[in-house]
């Protein structure tokens, strides 16, 4: 049998599997490669992967993204749950039962805490054979089940806070980073800190943190750990999410120490409000004031560029603005902004020309209308 179109219409694939037992030993499988209709049928779906061991080793790709209020209230459920969280190991018995009040003013026991934590964590750690996995994370969500290389298969992985204020703490993932020892691509939406002065993110090679705000010490944490990191794109969100921003130069200079070859770099500080000059850190591990850091031209295996037109306010203007990249460069965005003013020069077609001829490698400058992360929304002028 031959399904056209892969995995996408699993209503029909679902249909199909009611039509006869046959039919329905062929479609299941295929129908968990990413399972549907989640969290509204969370407990059910563990139940399943708890009696089909060889379902959950089907399972390639979770989109989880739970209601932060959300709570097993069947008695029936929740004595599943937690039996199941005692089978593969999680502590069941908090050492405390004091109230804690969490970032979203809700007043939970550890208990509680714990128990709320328990679904997202068994459903990661029964799929074995996990590709992708994406979800939201609540306030003081951790991940505790996971056994160090458990999940050899996953490589790519997305979070994202579900408040509009605060932000993630990248401390609260290092079960899973631990678990992930050949994730690849890894995407945090609203980052606040990074946590642990070590990291295990030896494979890592391309790194999104969108809407965050972190400082330079989280930076040198995040860079140092992921020595083959070959993209970095970094949104900042300024005050909102955290209380130190990491500046511009001192990204450039980490960079050069810790992933020299980076050879993608996407930076938008829009929202950054000053936040940078906030950084109670500099990028010295010495505690002493850095030597002034080196501009992108010195990262001499770059070949694409997204920044705004902030970065070019300190350039020379007695040199010409391409000498500012490296001339490795081959694609150049500039994010909106009033372009032609910091590019010094009346028109861009006469900016592209004299790139090009600066910097041979350079056969792509855009500007970009500055709302969202959608590049193809670029205008092309070389």
């Amino acid at each position: 049998m031959f399904f056209r179109g892969g995995y996408a219409n699993t209503d029909a694939l679902a249909n199909l599997a009611a039509t006869c037992k046959n039919l329905y030993a062929i479609v299941t499988p295929v129908l968990y490669h990413q399972p549907e209709g989640l969290p509204g049928r969370c407990v059910s779906l563990l139940r399943t992967l708890a009696a089909r061991p060889d379902l959950a080793r089907r399972v390639k790709v979770l989109r989880l993204d739970f209601d932060m209020d959300a709570k097993i209230e069947n008695e029936d459920d929740r004595a599943f749950v937690l039996e199941l969280a005692e089978r593969h190991g999680l502590p069941t018995a908090p050492q405390t039962d004091t109230d804690i009040e969490d970032g979203a003013g809700r007043d939970r026991t550890a208990s509680e805490r714990l128990e709320e934590d328990f679904p997202m964590n068994l459903l990661v750690a029964m799929c074995p054979n996990l590709e992708k996995f994406s979800t939201g994370l609540d306030y003081f969500f951790e991940f505790r089940l996971l056994r160090p290389a458990t999940l050899p298969h996953l490589k790519d992985v997305y979070v994202a806070h579900r408040d509009t204020e605060l932000g993630i703490h990248l401390e609260s993932l290092r079960g899973l980073y631990l678990a992930a020892p050949y994730m690849e691509a890894f995407t945090s939406y609203m980052t606040a800190s990074v946590g642990a002065e070590t990291m295990s993110l030896a494979n890592m090679r391309h790194l999104r943190l969108g809407l965050s705000c972190i400082s330079t010490r989280c930076l040198r944490t995040l860079l140092r750990s992921c020595p083959q990191l070959e993209s970095f794109a970094y949104d900042a969100g300024g005050g909102i999410i955290g209380d130190e921003q990491f500046s511009i130069a001192s990204l450039v200079k980490l960079l050069l120490r810790y992933v020299p070859r980076l050879k993608h770099l996407d930076l938008d500080f829009q929202h950054d409000a000053g936040m940078s000059d906030w950084d109670e850190e500099d990028d010295g591990d010495d505690g002493h004031d850095p030597e002034p850091a080196p501009g992108f031209a010195s990262l001499s295996y770059l070949e694409t560029l997204v920044v705004d037109p902030e970065i070019l306010d300190n350039w020379d203007e007695q040199q010409p603005a391409a000498m500012l990249f490296p001339q490795s460069l081959k694609c150049l965005t500039v994010i909106a902004g009033d372009v032609l003013a910091k590019l010094g020069s009346h028109d861009i077609k006469t900016f592209a020309s004299t790139a090009r001829s600066l910097r041979p490698n350079l056969t792509f400058i855009a500007i970009h209308d500055g709302y969202g992360t959608d590049r193809s929304r670029s205008v092309q002028v070389l």
